[in-house]
């Protein structure tokens, strides 16, 4: 019975020789895929700090965008109110010259109108004075 036993054991040593090759092999294997995982975990966070950053940075880019906007907007409004202005004073000027030829007519008209009351006035003193008595003019 012994030989038999021996083989028994022979065999059993055999085998778990075999499953202790087999259990190197899956804890070179478990080894190798940890390191596949912990390698991919440290590019994860890499990337992860990179997505705050480029978000950071995005945000900031945003923000400067909407104050050139609101430049560019505030621009558009004071060029507006440049026209405006610009619009309002050739107005102004038209009105202006209006006056003034307005103005040049008054003038023009007063001084007809004292020439023709001069004229009134040496034509009542020629009636009312006699020949004698004209006033030198």
């Amino acid at each position: 019975m012994q030989p038999h036993l021996d083989e028994d054991v022979a065999a059993l040593r055999e085998s778990l020789r075999h499953q202790q090759l087999e259990a190197d092999r899956l804890l070179e294997e478990s080894t190798a895929r940890l390191r596949h995982l912990e390698s991919a975990n440290d590019e994860l966070t890499l990337l992860r700090t990179q997505l705050a950053q480029k978000t950071v940075q995005l945000s900031e880019a945003e923000h400067r965008v909407k104050i050139a906007e609101d430049r560019i907007t505030e621009a558009g409004v004071g060029e507006e109110r440049l026209r405006d202005c610009l619009h309002e004073i050739a107005n102004l000027k038209e009105s202006l010259g209006k006056t003034k030829e307005e103005v040049t007519n008054l003038k023009e008209k007063l001084s007809a109108e004292r020439t023709a009351a001069v004229d009134v006035r040496k034509e009542n003193a020629r009636y009312a004075f006699p020949d004698c008595l004209q006033p030198v003019v």
